[in-house]
C-alpha cells in the first residue's frame, strides 16, 4: 500500500488539510459510506497491453483515482467514514453506458468520474443528469457539454475547448504570429471549432487574423492540396484542430511536401497531452512537431506545491503524471471535501456547494480555482509546455519520459494585485443561455 510522507499528505490533501477547514471535519458527526464510481478506458489487472489509444489517458486517470483513494481514504477513516473508489472499465461508449448505469443502480455510487474517450463524457453526463448524480468530466473539452444547456449535475475539470483556444491565441501573439493557417475537420463540430478559433485570434491575437483555412476529412490519406495552400497563404503559424492521429500525419506530410518551416500549434486533445503522444509526434514529425504545447497539467510543474503531487504519483506508478492523472485525483478530492463540508452525500447539497460563488478548491494551480456558475467549468490557468527536441526517449526509464517536456509558463499571466477570477475568466466562454447556478 502507498504510504505518503507527511509533506506529501499535506500537499495532496491541499486546502482540506489546513486548519481553516478543520471545522468541516468536526461538523461531520454522522458516519458516511461514500462510494465514488469511475469510468475509464484503461489497461487493467496485470496486463500491460493497451487495446486503444484512449488507454493512455484512461490509465493515467485510473491511477490518479487509486492514488486519491489511498490519501483520501486515510482522512475519511480518521473521520469515521468509509470511502471507496469503484473502478469501471469503458473501452467504448457502449461499455461506458453499461458501466455508469451499474455503478449508480447496483453499487450506489454517489458520483461518477470519467469522460476519457470520444463520446464518453456525453453519454455519462446524460445518464447522471437523468439519475441526478454528480458527474466530474476529466477528459472532454467539448464546448457543447458546457454551453448547449444547463447540465446541473455535470462539472468539468478538463479545460474547455474555448479556454484552450484562447490560450493558444494568446501564446501565438506573444511569439509574434499574426497570419494563421487553420486546419479543421470538415464536419459540424470541426466548423464550430474553426469559428471559435477565429474568435480567439480576433480577441487575443494582438491584431492577428486567419489568413487561410482548410477543412479536411477525418483520416484523410493525403494533404498535398493543404500543403500547397499553406504556401499561398503566407501564414507564419499553423493551427491544427484535427484529431491527434491526423495531426501527426499532417505534420509528417508537410515536411515531405514543403512548408515544414512554418511553426505549428496544435489543439490539446486529452490524448495529445500525454507524454507518450509527445514522443510519437517528435518521432514521426521530426522537423515540424510543435516546440510548444498546451495542457491542463504537466508532470514538471512545481509551483503551488505541485511537485509533491507529481513526486507522489511518480513514486507510486513509475509514470509521469499526465493531465488525466491530476484531473481524476482532484475530482476525488473535490468530491470528498464537498461531502465533508455539507455533511451529506445528498446530490442537491453537493451541487449547491459546488455552484456557490464562495466555494474554492486547492488543485495545486493557484488561488480562486472554482466552478463557474454558468457552465460548471473549473476556473484554472493553462500550462504552456516546451518540448525538448534532444532528450532521448526511453520508455522503460521514467526520468527520460519526464524530461521530454517542461513547463514554460501559465496563461493567462498573473500580475500583482489582479482580480484572479476576472483574469481566469478571460479564457473561455462567458455566460450565455441557461445559467446552472446562482
Amino acid at each position: 500500500m502507498f504510504n505518503p510522507s507527511r509533506r506529501q499528505l499535506l500537499a495532496l490533501g491541499g486546502a482540506a488539510a489546513s486548519s481553516s477547514l478543520l471545522p468541516f471535519v468536526a461538523r461531520a458527526q454522522d458516519a458516511q459510506r461514500i462510494h465514488v464510481g469511475t469510468v475509464f478506458p484503461a489497461a487493467t489487472g496485470l496486463s500491460t497491453v493497451r487495446t486503444s489509444i484512449n488507454d493512455y489517458p484512461g490509465t493515467g486517470a485510473r491511477n490518479g483515482v487509486i492514488l486519491a483513494e489511498s490519501v483520501i481514504g486515510q482522512r475519511a477513516a480518521a473521520a469515521g467514514h468509509t470511502f471507496d473508489v469503484l473502478l469501471g472499465s469503458s473501452p467504448s461508449t457502449e461499455s461506458a453506458i453499461r458501466t455508469t448505469e451499474r455503478l449508480i443502480e447496483a453499487q450506489g455510487a454517489v458520483a461518477i468520474i470519467g469522460g476519457v474517450g470520444a463520446g464518453q463524457a456525453e453519454v455519462i453526463s446524460d445518464i447522471c443528469e437523468a439519475a441526478r448524480v454528480p458527474f466530474f468530466n476529466v477528459g472532454s473539452s467539448n464546448d457543447a457539454l458546457r454551453g448547449d444547456s444547463c447540465r446541473r449535475y455535470t462539472f468539468h475539470i478538463e479545460p474547455s475547448a474555448a479556454m484552450f483556444l484562447d490560450a493558444i491565441a494568446t501564446w501565438g501573439a506573444s511569439q509574434g504570429y499574426r497570419n494563421w493557417f487553420v486546419l479543421y475537420e470538415n464536419n459540424p463540430e470541426g466548423e464550430r471549432m474553426m469559428l471559435r478559433a477565429a474568435a480567439a485570434i480576433e480577441q487575443h491575437g494582438a491584431g492577428g487574423t486567419v489568413a487561410a483555412a482548410a477543412g479536411v476529412d477525418i483520416e484523410q490519406p493525403v494533404y498535398i492540396n493543404e500543403a500547397n495552400a499553406i504556401g499561398r497563404s503566407n501564414a507564419d503559424v499553423l493551427l491544427l484542430l484535427v484529431n491527434p492521429i491526423d495531426q501527426i500525419a499532417f505534420l509528417n506530410q508537410i515536411e515531405t511536401y514543403g512548408h515544414g518551416d512554418v511553426p505549428a500549434l496544435t489543439f490539446p486533445d486529452v490524448i495529445s497531452q500525454t507524454r507518450d503522444y509527445i514522443a510519437s509526434a517528435r518521432l514521426y514529425a521530426q522537423i515540424n512537431n510543435p516546440r510548444y504545447r498546451f495542457s491542463a497539467w504537466d508532470t514538471t510543474k512545481s509551483s503551488n506545491d505541485a511537485a509533491s503531487f507529481n513526486d507522489a504519483y511518480v513514486a507510486r506508478w513509475s509514470e509521469p503524471a499526465d493531465p488525466t492523472a491530476w484531473a481524476a485525483y482532484h475530482a476525488v478530492k473535490i468530491l470528498y471535501e464537498t461531502i465533508v463540508a455539507v455533511d451529506s452525500t445528498d446530490p442537491e447539497a453537493i451541487v449547491d456547494y459546488l455552484e456557490s460563488p464562495d466555494t474554492v478548491f486547492d488543485v495545486l494551480k493557484g488561488p480562486e480555482t472554482s466552478f463557474r456558475p454558468w457552465d460548471h467549468q473549473l476556473r484554472q490557468p493553462i500550462e504552456v509546455v516546451r518540448i525538448d527536441q534532444e532528450v532521448t526517449w526511453v520508455r522503460a526509464e521514467v526520468q527520460t519520459r519526464i524530461a521530454i517536456a517542461q513547463v514554460e509558463t501559465e496563461l493567462p499571466a498573473a500580475t500583482a494585485g489582479d482580480d484572479v477570477i476576472a483574469r481566469l475568466d478571460t479564457f473561455g466562454d462567458g455566460p450565455g443561455g441557461a445559467i446552472c447556478g446562482p
